[in-house]
Formats: structure tokens, sequence, C-alpha cells
């Protein structure tokens, strides 16, 4: 939503990930996918209605899901996203990034890094990586070892390593559940995208992995602030 002008009649493209129901052997959730296209009103509003799919249950407490939306108008661009971590009473995991340089990384149990308050449990989980292009239609990157299950405790299984097989900037989904029919999800961008970290704009990065900058861009049109 925006103010009106200058978001008024914006196109959106957006692109819906949730989880609904499990594979019968492995117990992993099972992952779905959805796109389509809108426009804002002269309000600057738009309303994305799914209740016209029976399986997209974005109402009910038990499904996880992210939305990733893009909106252009003009020139004016921009994109974010927003999930729904729905974290389990066994708790939720969290990716680690292990090393960049080989795409590897950590899906750790969320008490292989708090205390345990008493909930713990075994979570099954689907991990999917997409490269995001130009056009807004994901691709989808195969992932060797991308289902499985992490558990709390010293002889449990704290953590599965996946390795992402490209350069590529993009975003790893990974959705989750417990075995009581209670799902989560988490997005971790990576790379340098447009749902990941900025590009350094001078500074002096020397120490440090990387630098990231907030950039504000302020113009005047036809006597209009931007």
């Amino acid at each position: 939503m925006g103010p009106g002008f200058p978001l008024s009649g914006a196109n959106l493209d957006y692109l819906l990930f949730w989880t609904i129901g499990k594979d019968e052997e492995g117990g992993w959730p099972l992952f779905n996918f959805t796109s389509c296209s809108t426009q804002t009103n002269s309000a600057g509003l738009a309303y994305l209605n799914f209740s016209d799919n029976p399986y997209i249950r974005v109402d009910d407490n038990k499904t996880a899901y992210t939305i990733i939306l893009k909106a252009h108008v003009g020139g004016l661009y921009g994109i974010g996203y927003k999930s729904r971590e729905t974290i389990t009473s066994a708790g939720n995991i969290i990716p680690f990034v292990e090393s960049y340089e080989n795409g590897t990384v950590l899906l750790a149990h969320k008490w292989g890094k708090n205390d345990p308050d008493g909930n713990q449990g075994a979570l099954h989980f689907n991990a999917t990586f997409y490269v995001l292009p130009d056009n807004f239609a994901p691709i989808n990157v195969y992932i060797p070892n991308s289902t499985g299950l992490v558990n709390y405790g010293i002889e449990g299984k704290p953590f599965h390593r996946i390795q992402i097989p490209t350069a590529n900037p993009g975003f790893l989904v990974v959705a989750y559940c417990k075995s009581a029919n209670e799902y989560g999800m988490v997005v971790m961008p990576w790379g340098i995208g447009t749902i990941g970290v900025s590009v350094v704009f001078g500074g002096d990065p020397s120490g440090n992995e990387w630098v990231a900058t907030d950039m504000r861009h302020a113009c005047m049109l036809s006597g209009i602030g931007w």
C-alpha cells in the first residue's frame, strides 16, 4: 500500500510459496508455488485474494508462507518479501552461512543455538533454492540432500548441511514441520541481489567480510519532491 500518487497504477508481480501436507515417507512438508500480477488502484492500494484457491490457506495458523512482490511504475522499481514463520512448539530452523565460497549452509535446530524451555522435538524440513532473474520468473536450482530432519540434543541431529550449487544470487526457502501438523518457513537471501544485501559504495572494507550501505536518493521532477 502507499499514499496514492506516485504509487497509483503501479504494476505488481508476486510469487507465493506455501506449505500444505507432508511427504508420506519422509515426513517433510510439501512445497507449493504460484505467481500472478495485479495493479494498485488510484489510492495506491492493491488487495491479493487467495480464497478462490482451496489449497492456499493463508488465514490458517498452521499454514506457513512467503510472498515476494515486485512493484514498478514509471521509472520507479522495488522488490520486497515477507514470511509467516509460524514457529512450532518444537522451535524452528535457523539457516547459518558456513561458507560463501563453498556455498554451504547449516540448517540448525533452534535449540542447538538456544537452551530449550521444555518444548523440544524433531523438525522435518524441505529446502529449495531459487535464482531470481530480471524477468521475475524464479528458477529452481536442485540441491542435493535438500530434505531431512533436525533434532535437539548431543545425540540427535542439531543441524543439517546443504550446499547451494550456484554462484548466482537468489534465495533459499526452508519449509519445516513438527509431527503434529505445525508448519514453519524461513527465507534466506543469497548473494548480492534484489532481496539480498546492498552493494558497497565506497568505504573501507578492510578487515570485514562485507559492508552494507543504505543509499538514499532525492531528486525533483516537475516541482514534485520524491
